[in-house]
């Protein structure tokens, strides 16, 4: 994973950034160049851009540079008043002693080793002061995928979440008037089944869920969106099989409706199919299992409901 970390000044040096051997080119997440002397460097993973104005505030290297340059999963949570009060697994284990809400310090961390989440670290621009707000939130993690389960709880009226690992994305965004909270859990990303599991902790809202993943040879990628998805009281769960091969979706409690839309970038060209308006009712799942995502159209793809195990 290639970094370009600035530590020169402009007016020390203006021609440091202006010349043809020092620059980056982004073309979109995963299309980019960055040359540096006589070495470039190109693709083959997710590109993050963040603005030095936003930390610079702090020291130039506020964290150890090998919990970056190793991370292998990142999570960025960034809205309005959002904030990640709580990240824990499935044993119990936390980053924070509590949940109250936006943490703007590293006075919160668990430092218990018996309770203590190991393998997490924040990016610390806490930054909210009285004259901005916090600009958002990165995490860097390194874990397995069989230990990859992990939660958070996310307070806001809308926000948005993305966690990456290794040519794997999900995105989900909530949107509304009211300030409410979520827990969502995202397991075995990367692996060959992954599941993201949304849990309302207040009232319950409407969200917006992108899964995408990208073939390590060719570059391809293929995308499930999900849209205008009320998730109930009981909760919901989205699973994908293999390259998006097969993808269910589940609520635990009341019938649920959404529009959904499957989307491959293959050869340079882009083919996008909406199914229109799909429901996964009580007690069954949603299941979507297109047969030739080579030639992806509506016909190939006939969506079932059936019962939940």
């Amino acid at each position: 994973m290639p970094a370009w970390i600035i530590t020169k000044r402009f007016r020390a040096d203006p021609g440091h950034y202006s010349s043809s051997a020092c620059h980056l080119v982004i073309k979109s997440a995963t299309d980019w160049s960055y040359t540096s002397g006589s070495h470039q460097y190109s693709g083959g993973g997710w590109c993050f851009v963040i603005p030095m104005s936003t930390v610079l505030h702090k020291s130039r290297h506020p964290m150890a540079l090998d919990m970056v340059f190793d991370a292998l999963m990142t999570l960025f949570v960034t809205g309005p008043g959002a904030a990640v009060t709580q990240i824990g697994d499935d044993s119990g284990r936390r980053l924070y002693t509590e949940a109250p809400g936006a943490h703007l310090s590293r006075r919160g961390l668990e430092t218990d080793p018996a309770k203590r989440l190991s393998g997490i670290g924040r990016w610390p621009w806490y930054g909210q002061t009285g004259r901005r707000p916090l600009s958002g939130e990165l995490y860097f993690a390194r874990r397995s995928v069989v230990e990859s389960g992990l939660k958070f709880r996310i307070t806001g009226s809308s926000y948005r979440l993305v966690r990456g690992v290794a040519r794997n994305l999900v995105e989900i965004e909530v949107e509304s008037r009211y300030r409410g909270a979520e827990e969502i859990r995202i397991g075995g990303l990367g692996g060959a089944s992954q599941r993201v599991e949304i849990q309302p902790l207040k009232q319950t809202r409407r969200i917006h869920l992108r899964h995408l993943r990208q073939d390590p040879k060719t570059g391809s990628w293929r995308s499930l969106r999900v849209r205008d998805l009320p998730v109930p009281s009981e909760g919901m769960a989205v699973d994908v099989w293999g390259d998006l091969e097969v993808v269910e979706i589940q609520s635990k409690g009341r019938q649920i409706q959404m529009e959904v839309e499957l989307e491959q970038h293959l050869e340079g060209k882009l083919r996008k199919v909406k199914l229109g308006l799909l429901k996964a009712p009580h007690e069954r799942l949603l299941r979507l299992s297109p047969r030739d995502w080579s030639r992806l159209d509506n016909e190939g793809i006939r969506p079932e409901t059936v019962r939940r195990p």
